[in-house]
Parts: C-alpha cells; sequence; structure tokens
C-alpha cells in the first residue's frame, strides 16, 4: 500500500510533463493533483481493503493519509519534472523508491540493513508511509504524528520548490527559451495555436462588414 501511494504521486507528475506540456503555472496542476490524490487513495484502499483483504478497518485514515502521502509526493517529484524535463524520472525515482525500500522495513528488519538505510528511514517519504500503514492497521495508531511531519516536510519542500520553478519558468518564457526539453505537441496551446486564432478572428470580423456593407 505504501509502495502504491509514492507510486501514485511520482507517475502523476511524471505523466503531466510528458503528456501535458502546456500546464506551465503551478497552480494549474493543484486542483489536477489534489483531485488525483483523492481519487488514488480511495481506490488503493478498496484495491487492497475489500478486494485483496491485506489490510482491515481504518478506512477514513488509510485514504487521509494516503491522500496526504500520493498529494505531497506529487508536489516534491514535480518540482523536479517541470524543471528539469523527463530526465528527472531516474534520479526522482531511485529516490522515493529505490533507496526507500531497504529502509522502509518493509521487506527486512532494519536491523539487517547496512546502517546507511537506517539513517534514511528518518528522511525518505517510503519509510513513513510503511511506519503509517503499518501504524494503522497494527499498532493503533502509533508513531502516527512523526511520521506524517516527514511526509509533510517532504510537501512543503515541494510547494517552495514549485514557487521558485514557477519563477524560473516564467524568466525562461520571457527570453524565448521556454521548458527545458519541451516538445511540442499538435493542438497544444503556444504563439502558433494563439495567431491562427487571431487570425480566424480578423477574418470573421471582414465577413461581417462585408456582408453589413
Amino acid at each position: 500500500m505504501a509502495m502504491s501511494w509514492i507510486m501514485a504521486g511520482f507517475l502523476i507528475m511524471a505523466v503531466l510533463r510528458g503528456g501535458a506540456p502546456e500546464l506551465r503555472r503551478f497552480r494549474q496542476f493543484l486542483p489536477l493533483l489534489a483531485g488525483w490524490a483523492v481519487g488514488m487513495a480511495v481506490w488503493l484502499w478498496f484495491l487492497f481493503d475489500v478486494l485483496i483483504g491485506a489490510v482491515n478497518g481504518h478506512a477514513g485514515l488509510l485514504i487521509g493519509a494516503g491522500a496526504a502521502t500520493i498529494f505531497c509526493v506529487a508536489l516534491a517529484a514535480g518540482a523536479f519534472t517541470r524543471t528539469i524535463g523527463l530526465a528527472a524520472i531516474v534520479p526522482v525515482m531511485i529516490v522515493l523508491m529505490l533507496l526507500g525500500v531497504p529502509a522502509s522495513g518493509g521487506g527486512l528488519p532494519i536491523s539487517m540493513v547496512p546502517d546507511i538505510f537506517r539513517t534514511l528511514q528518518d528522511v525518505l517519504p517510503l519509510p513513513a508511509a510503511v511506519d503509517i500503514a503499518r501504524s494503522l492497521v497494527y499498532f493503533d495508531s502509533a508513531g502516527l504524528g512523526g511520521n506524517l511531519l516527514t511526509i509533510a516536510a517532504w510537501g512543503g519542500a515541494g510547494l517552495v520548490l514549485n514557487l521558485l520553478a514557477d519563477l524560473w519558468l516564467a524568466h525562461r518564457a520571457r527570453q524565448g527559451k521556454g521548458i527545458p526539453a519541451e516538445v511540442p505537441r499538435v493542438g497544444a496551446p503556444g504563439k502558433a495555436a494563439q495567431a491562427d486564432t487571431e487570425e480566424q478572428r480578423e477574418d470573421a470580423a471582414l465577413a461581417g462588414s462585408a456582408a453589413a456593407s
């Protein structure tokens, strides 16, 4: 469940970066991320509880924690996919997922992994998400607050970085450079589309003038 939360937060920004490069302002992402986070949290709870039966009860808390994790991870991942481009997918995946698996204690007890992962356990979002799910299902929410703070810290850092990314991308746009590694799409809003719209308006105005005369 925790890995699914992390993947859901990461994938939405990777998909939007590759499939909707015209979304350039952070405020354009926020409603999409909020809806995605809540929808995926509900679906993942339904999958793991109702369909698979891997977890039982605590539906509201699991959905709320899942939505918060997905949203915060998406903010953190988006700060890099928006500025670096699709090349950021690999390092973001390594940090958010691959390093978090041994540090989470989910597959192996944390005492059996190298010391570096014991340090990362208190920093990375995947170990925090695993502890959230574990504490809700087995330990009556013990230790929930600290793990939520870790997730919130990633979300807060992502928020600040996205706001800075807005300023940087706006500066690049003023210089005519656009988004790094941006691939134009057919029908995507841009200068060409705006020019076509203005031409259509002028043609319609001329046609109206001719009809009136």
